[in-house]
């Protein structure tokens, strides 16, 4: 009986090994990096902007103490921040992870309107990013109404404009054997 008795503190030796490696691969595959937030205000659309590029127009200037909201894809928060002087707050994320952020619109500054609001992005390298930019609100056109589906898209326009050529032509057989 002493004979098994070696191999099972063998065993489970391994075990707590293998489960102690596994524990530090898991916490080394979910490392965090800095993630930045940024908001600009703009005086007309840049375009994309790009932090890694560092290209800000000269008419964006930085938007300081904009509230942001960083939630996983399934809307759980996972954090906050709002931006400092240069329009900038970072946070640690994990790597690896998709998530949304979303901008305060009460907190842009008085008659600026986020262009993209949320913004789903990856958070991928060192250089992962979020770059709202706010503008004049009277460039962004309002949301009214909802989006046309599918079936309610714009090729019913052909049929209602077939439909009103046979009412026509009706109107015009008609008016013809009256002359006639």
């Amino acid at each position: 009986m002493g004979e098994w008795v070696r191999p099972a503190r063998v065993v489970v030796v391994l075990a707590a090994a293998l489960v102690l490696f596994m524990a530090l691969a898991a916490q080394a595959a979910a490392a965090n990096i800095d993630f930045r937030v940024a908001a600009f205000n703009c005086m007309s659309d840049p375009g994309p902007l790009s932090l890694a590029k560092g290209a800000i127009p000269s008419d964006c200037t930085p938007a300081t103490g904009v509230a942001f909201t960083v939630s996983d894809t399934s809307g759980a928060p996972l954090a906050n921040c709002t931006t400092n002087a240069s329009g900038l707050c970072i946070l640690s994320l994990t790597e690896g992870s998709t998530v949304v952020v979303a901008e305060d619109p009460a907190t842009a500054p008085e008659g600026f309107v986020p262009r993209e609001n949320p913004i789903s992005t990856p958070v991928e390298t060192e250089f992962a990013s979020a770059v709202f930019v706010n503008l004049p609100a009277a460039q962004i056109a309002p949301q009214t109404g909802r989006p046309l589906a599918a079936a309610e898209s714009p090729s019913a326009l052909p049929l209602a404009l077939g439909a009103f050529g046979l009412v026509l032509l009706g109107l015009g057989l008609g008016a013809q054997r009256r002359r006639a």
